[in-house]
């Protein structure tokens, strides 16, 4: 991509960031034809509940979510690719195997989270997703979060659990 005048681009860039803005700032969602969707993603700096003074305080700018278009999708074609240096080394591994890092885990740490559940057992998000809805369907993992946050820990009579 050749750009004779950058200033020129650069303005409408910035004009277009500022209005960007605004809007994310109301809440609503942004929508560049043949670009795709932003939309402002959100925190809380401590638990809110229905007796929380100033609830409005307690909320902030988490980021901002992108979803690109079906139109800038098609743009890609063919996707070049290069191999990472190093030696992926996705192994998987057995129902036992699992229960054993937990256990291991549960020595020295109360809860778990997703994240590290993926690091113990050296996993991508939706498999680790899976085997977590596995271990409490089983009764194994019991969360005692928040829909949105779930922190696990052991079933009772399970990794450690006495």
């Amino acid at each position: 991509m050749v750009l004779t005048d950058g200033t020129d681009v650069t303005a409408v860039l910035d004009a277009l960031s500022h209005i960007m803005g605004q809007e994310l700032a109301e809440g609503r969602q942004v929508h560049l034809d043949g670009i795709g969707y932003f939309h402002p993603t959100l925190t809380c700096t401590e638990q809110v509940t229905a007796s929380t003074k100033r609830k409005l305080t307690k909320v902030k700018l988490k980021g901002i979510k992108f979803r690109a278009d079906q139109a800038l999708k098609n743009e890609f074609g063919a996707l070049k690719v290069k191999c990472l240096k190093g030696d992926l080394n996705f192994r998987r591994l057995t129902n036992e195997e699992i229960d054993q890092r937990l256990e291991n885990y549960f020595r020295t740490h109360q809860f778990l989270r997703r994240t590290d559940f993926q690091d113990v057992c050296g996993m991508a998000r939706t498999t680790a997703m899976r085997h977590i809805r596995r271990l409490r369907s089983e009764g194994k993992l019991k969360n005692v979060g928040g829909l949105m946050q779930p922190i696990y820990v052991p079933g009772e009579g399970y990794y450690g659990d006495k």
